[in-house]
C-alpha cells in the first residue's frame, strides 16, 4: 500500500484526473479516506464483491461528476452466429465480465461555462496467452 498510496499522491499533488484499474477491494476505504483528505471525488465500481475494481478520482475543486456509467465489457461484443466458437481476446472480452467505468466531469471553473470531459477507465484482461493478444493489449493500455 505505500508505495501505491505514493504514486496516487503524486497523482493528487499535480491536480490530475485518476484512473486506476485492478483495485483490491481491501484498499477501498484507504483510498476514500485518501481521496476525501485531499479534497478528492471518486467513484469506484467492482465487477463483484470478490474481484478487484476500478476507480475514477477527480479534484472537487475543479470538476464535479455529470454522469457516472458501468458497462460489464462482454455486453460490447457483438455475437455474430452462435455456432461460431469464438477466441482470443474476443473470448477473454466475452467471458472475464470485466467493467468499463466512464464518468462525464463539468469544469467548476466561472470563465469556461460548458467546458466538460468523459474520463474511463477499465479492467484489463490479464488473461493472455497467445502473443498477438498480449500485443494489442499493450497497445490499448
Amino acid at each position: 500500500w505505500p508505495k501505491v498510496r505514493g504514486y496516487v499522491e503524486s497523482a493528487i499533488k499535480a491536480g490530475a484526473i485518476i484512473a486506476l484499474q485492478e483495485v483490491d477491494h481491501t484498499w477501498a476505504q484507504s483510498f476514500g479516506d485518501l481521496f476525501r483528505r485531499k479534497g478528492y471525488d471518486a467513484r469506484w465500481s467492482v465487477r463483484d464483491a470478490d474481484h478487484m475494481g476500478v476507480v475514477l478520482a477527480w479534484p472537487k475543486a475543479r470538476f464535479y461528476l455529470e454522469v457516472v456509467e458501468r458497462t460489464v465489457i462482454e455486453s460490447l461484443v457483438p455475437i455474430v452466429d452462435a455456432s461460431i466458437e469464438i477466441a482470443g481476446s474476443v473470448a477473454i472480452a466475452r467471458f472475464t465480465h470485466n467493467v468499463l467505468f466512464v464518468a462525464h466531469l463539468r469544469s467548476r471553473a466561472t470563465g469556461v461555462p460548458g467546458v466538460s470531459m468523459w474520463v474511463a477507465t477499465c479492467q484489463m484482461p490479464a488473461l493472455l496467452k497467445d502473443e498477438r493478444d498480449m500485443r494489442a493489449q499493450a497497445i490499448h493500455m
